[in-house]
């Protein structure tokens, strides 16, 4: 055996360790985003045959419809303290290589850029449909954007930044079963998978 071999042999376990962490290690922030990025404080779910019940906040995504109108189940999606200057400030998803999510059915999101933004003064499905229907929330500006989760990241839209901001998520059709879940990756942006909100690009 060569001296080199003899030497390097020990040390073989250590590289192929240092080489595997390399291979896996994700990128700090979703790809192409520049500015600062903020992962949400929460997620929220909202049920229109519960729809004075509050969920309890969480850290999974879930939008159900159907089989027939009146069997949605949204997600609301919170993010807080964005500074007093920020601009520019841009809602979308990243998920890292193979990252699990759930859908069956009809799988098309809307979102929805809420106006009013304090997270603490609805919290129930009755809140943001109060005449018991469902689709666009009474405050929300209309439908902001629509998409689907297949793993890609995407941008969803860009609005004047507040200090508080939230978003409603829903399944886009009111007549066809469908749905779309995932556990978000928290508070780790070197494993984010889930939405994100950027600024000052």
């Amino acid at each position: 055996m060569h001296a080199l071999s003899i030497l390097l042999a020990p040390l073989l376990p250590l590289i192929a360790c240092a080489l595997s962490a390399l291979q896996n290690q994700a990128p700090l922030s979703p790809s192409g985003v520049c500015g600062t990025t903020y992962l949400p404080v929460s997620y929220q779910g909202i049920e229109q045959q519960l729809a004075l019940t509050a969920f309890p906040q969480s850290r999974s995504f879930y939008a159900s419809s159907g089989p027939s109108p009146g069997y949605a189940i949204d997600s609301l999606i919170h993010f807080t303290g964005i500074p007093a200057g920020s601009y520019g400030c841009t809602l979308g998803v990243s998920f890292t290589y193979d990252y699990n999510i759930s859908s069956t059915g009809s799988t098309l999101l809307n979102v929805y850029n809420l106006l009013d933004n304090d997270i603490t003064k609805y919290s129930n499905y009755a809140g943001y449909f109060p005449t018991g229907g469902s689709g666009e929330p009474s405050s929300a500006e209309g439908l902001w954007g629509s998409l689907t989760l297949d793993g890609a990241a995407h941008t969803v839209n860009t609005a004047a930044c507040t200090g508080n901001m939230s978003f409603l998520v829903g399944i886009a059709s009111q007549d066809k079963a469908g749905t779309v879940s995932f556990q978000d990756a928290g508070d780790n942006l070197s494993g984010i998978g889930g939405f994100y909100l950027s600024f000052d690009c």
